[in-house]
């Protein structure tokens, strides 16, 4: 997922997600909530309905680790 999402010529949005997703819950990578928003909501920007839908969870999740 990271390659596709890092791509700088049509990155893969579902790329960008899914790897988010990842490290919001830490499976295969330690767990980094602000590197999850980021992930996510590129994903966002680009387009994907389901990272936007996504995005106010990832946030509050966020916001508690940073407490």
């Amino acid at each position: 997922y990271d390659r596709a999402c890092e791509r700088t010529h049509e990155p893969d949005v579902r790329g960008c997600y899914f790897l988010g997703l990842l490290y919001a819950n830490g499976y295969g990578v330690d767990g980094d909530p602000r590197r999850a928003v980021q992930l996510v909501e590129r994903a966002c920007d680009e387009g994907l309905q389901q990272a936007c839908e996504h995005l106010p969870t990832l946030r509050v999740l966020r916001a508690m680790h940073d407490r």
